[in-house]
């Protein structure tokens, strides 16, 4: 007979969420730049998967110059500086 096994007792921890209306932490430039392209890039590709836009979306975002970049991490700065000041 197998021995039995006994599963440690879970204690619910409660995790803090968007819910109370502050967002966890801001979107990195490239989550704000795929949000924005995601749909160009579908319509490119309407047969593409998920997984498949996002590796499209990634080669992108490696091929940019690092000054077209610099926008999305303006972005970045500007939501990061309100969700710091948020908390």
């Amino acid at each position: 007979m197998a021995p039995k096994v006994v599963k440690a007792s879970s204690s619910k921890v409660s995790k803090k969420s968007a819910k109370d209306g502050k967002p966890k932490k801001a979107p990195t430039a490239y989550i704000i730049f795929s949000t924005e392209k995601r749909a160009e890039v579908k319509a490119a590709n309407p047969e593409a998967t998920f997984g498949e836009l996002g590796k499209l979306l990634g080669k992108m975002w490696a091929e940019m110059d690092d000054s077209d970049k610099e926008q999305y991490k303006q972005r970045q700065a500007e939501l990061q500086a309100a969700v710091s000041a948020a908390k």
